[in-house]
């Protein structure tokens, strides 16, 4: 226990601000109380990350498909008012990122490496758009990850661009190639523009997701959060096709190839 605790303060210090620490802590906590049932923890890079795949588990368990692959399986965390207000399930206090999922399994193979016994599969679940993380593949001690494909894209971009740009209540997500790179209005609509602070308006032009600050011509804001998208999803308040679905399976692929090898 010692050993444990001192692994985790190493961590502390080298890696991680006090605030993120506390974060991590409560997170190796909860892992460590899913070893009493045995069950694989798969833990995604954001936290609507693991509501789209929920949503797509759904979808995949109406057709008989990875039947093997349970919704109990994904760590579903948020924000304190996440929990407070039980979003979409939510039951653990962590923001995520994608620095943050890497030193948790860094930490979790070091930590199974001093204790050893444990036997279930951790997977962690990366967006392609971080040229920073570095994949873990660790058979002995049974933690894993892996980033979705194809390269350079968050996890909204496995949706087709008519189900990413669906509209509710008068707002949706805006993709950066939609709006002109100099002039910063929307192509297809110039009386729509992108504005914000200048890292929102460098999405101008770039294939990322805007989920905030694009102004029609009486200065409202119609763009959707993407929380807002990813909990309507969850939710299936927004109707997804099964071309976006389908876009998904690789994912599911390569968790269940895991969990039987492993």
């Amino acid at each position: 226990q010692k050993e444990i605790e001192e692994t985790i303060n190493d961590i502390k210090f080298i890696i991680y601000t006090d605030n993120e620490f506390q974060q991590l802590e409560r997170k190796i906590d909860f892992i460590h109380k899913s070893q009493i049932t045995q069950n694989p923890l798969i833990i995604t890079e954001g936290k609507t990350d693991w509501k789209y795949l929920l949503a797509a588990l759904r979808y995949f368990h109406n057709k008989n498909e990875f039947q093997e692959i349970k919704d109990s399986y994904f760590l579903k965390f948020g924000s304190q008012i996440d929990i407070e207000e039980n979003v979409c399930g939510c039951n653990c206090y962590y923001e995520g990122s994608s620095s943050q999922l890497i030193g948790l399994l860094e930490s979790m193979v070091k930590s199974r490496k001093i204790r050893g016994g444990e036997n279930y599969t951790i997977i962690g679940i990366f967006d392609s758009d971080d040229r920073k993380v570095k994949c873990i593949n660790d058979s002995q001690n049974k933690v894993f990850s892996f980033m979705i494909e194809p390269e350079n894209i968050s996890t909204e971009f496995l949706f087709s661009k008519d189900d990413l740009k669906k509209s509710d209540c008068f707002k949706r997500l805006y993709i950066g190639t939609e709006f002109d790179q100099k002039t910063k209005k929307l192509i297809s609509n110039p009386k729509i523009s992108l504005g914000g602070n200048s890292n929102n308006i460098n999405k101008a032009g770039k294939n990322v997701i805007i989920d905030s600050d694009v102004f029609d011509l009486n200065g409202k804001n119609i763009a959707k959060s993407k929380e807002n998208f990813a909990s309507k999803i969850y939710r299936s308040k927004i109707l997804i096709s099964d071309i976006s679905w389908e876009n998904f399976r690789f994912i599911f692929n390569k968790i269940l190839i895991l969990l039987k090898n492993h």
